[in-house]
């Protein structure tokens, strides 16, 4: 098998700890490494990695980055900066060199349709993947703005070799950006792994929440919908709530909270380390999975797979219509929970507690045929094999 050369560009990349896509993207290099390939990675750091990547890779993966503050917090200019400057060593690379494939995220956005255009013109790369971890339609508010960054978005996956995303309902709403080209680009389905951890103990005879949320704390979590259904439950069915996190909203929904005299039901906390929520996450019925109107289109929570990994089931808010809803009736993993009728929401809320779910032991095994490590990289590891076939 002959060495190809394979190029990686995130904004961030493996030990970076802000998300579980750095240590896949490590995992990718470590496949192609496998494989003999010659892999080289564009990205982004908080801090000076080089002596980590030097243990973890042995000098095997070149990398070229720039240390900057992770976006997460940061002004929308300060954004724009970290991808210039994420831009202009991809460039580099791309007019100074050949490359058998290249990947580029989906994150910044429209900075792959940037990307995948400068390989276009160079011809830097014979193939490309189209690696979309999210898409941003939802937090465009004007509708010209919108239009035009879904047609670009249907645009770069025509472009690709291949489109890599989460979630069936993703693999459709990147269909109907481009509704006259439905049938162009190959997209594939792959979803996230949960990031690896011991199992920790867990005892059905300890006391512990029905549900519990762990993560951002924002506009588009939902959550002050899930607080306002859990006021209107009746008194004798309201499950116990607990949310341990920080965000822009959480200060509000500790109000609305109290305000709605919920504070023997709902209780907040801030956030802990990895191993800490997983114990909680271990004892709980339910994990919450918000999420506002129509965002399923749009992204996959990765926190799903996290709750499902430690045997808890998930309660997802999710349209009845739309394929997530069709997974949790099919793989019996949670519950649905109506992100816009209240009253909907209140009255399968005020049902949740005496639910039947599957024990957790079984949520578990389930969890790594759909997103262990082994299933991510057997899935991964045929996408290259298919895109080795096209050469």
């Amino acid at each position: 098998m002959s060495q190809r050369r394979i190029l990686i560009i995130h904004r961030y990349f493996w030990p970076e700890n802000i998300s579980q896509t750095p240590f896949q993207l490590k995992d990718i290099a470590w496949l192609h490494l496998g494989r003999g390939d010659h892999v080289t990675v564009v990205t982004g750091t908080s801090d000076d990695f080089t002596a980590e990547w030097s243990a973890e890779f042995g000098g095997k993966v070149q990398f070229r980055h720039f240390v900057a503050d992770n976006d997460r917090g940061q002004s929308a200019f300060r954004r724009m900066i970290n991808a210039f400057r994420l831009g202009k060593l991809a460039l580099v690379e791309i007019v100074r060199n050949r490359f058998d494939l290249m990947y580029v995220l989906s994150y910044p956005p429209l900075f792959a349709t940037i990307m995948i255009f400068f390989n276009r013109l160079f011809g830097a790369a014979d193939q490309t993947i189209f690696y979309v971890q999210d898409m941003f339609s939802y937090r465009i508010s004007n509708k010209a703005a919108k239009t035009i960054y879904e047609r670009l978005t249907g645009w770069t996956v025509r472009a690709s070799t291949t489109t890599i995303t989460l979630s069936e309902a993703m693999h459709g709403q990147l269909r109907d950006f481009s509704p006259r080209h439905a049938d162009k680009g190959r997209v594939t389905v792959i979803p996230n792994t949960f990031p690896p951890s011991e199992l920790p103990e867990y005892s059905a005879d300890t006391p512990t929440a029905d549900v519990i949320y762990a993560g951002a704390h924002g506009k588009a979590q939902n959550l002050t919908h899930f607080v306002k259904a859990l006021a209107l439950v009746p008194v004798a069915k309201r499950p116990t709530a607990v949310f341990f996190g920080e965000g822009s909203e959480k200060s509000t929904l500790m109000s609305l909270a109290e305000e709605l005299e919920l504070t023997n039901w709902l209780q907040f906390h801030d956030g802990i380390s990895r191993d800490e929520i997983a114990k909680e996450i271990r004892m709980a019925r339910f994990g919450l999975v918000g999420a506002v109107p129509e965002l399923m289109k749009y992204a996959f929570p990765s926190k799903m797979a996290t709750y499902l990994s430690l045997g808890t089931s998930v309660l997802m808010m999710c349209q009845t219509d739309g394929p997530d809803w069709q997974w949790l009736l099919e793989s019996g993993n949670g519950l649905p929970l109506d992100p816009s009728d209240i009253n909907v929401a209140a009255s399968q809320l005020g049902e949740i507690r005496n639910a039947k779910i599957a024990a957790k032991r079984v949520i578990v095994k389930n969890a790594q045929k759909d997103f262990g490590l082994p299933s991510y990289l057997n899935r991964m590891s045929s996408e290259i094999e298919y895109l080795q076939s096209l050469r």
